[in-house]
């Protein structure tokens, strides 16, 4: 990964808003996910 990304997204995440984002799947596709979600951003 980009050092400078991996940088910036680990400044900007809190378990508050992965808890979100998790809702927010949830609630997207009506189950909740069978598998652990990534929190880290994936760049190709």
């Amino acid at each position: 990964m980009i050092e400078k990304y991996r940088q910036w997204f680990n400044a900007q995440f809190t378990e508050e808003k992965y808890q979100e984002f998790l809702l927010l799947v949830e609630k997207s596709y009506g189950c909740k996910p069978l598998f652990r979600v990534a929190e880290s951003p994936i760049y190709s």
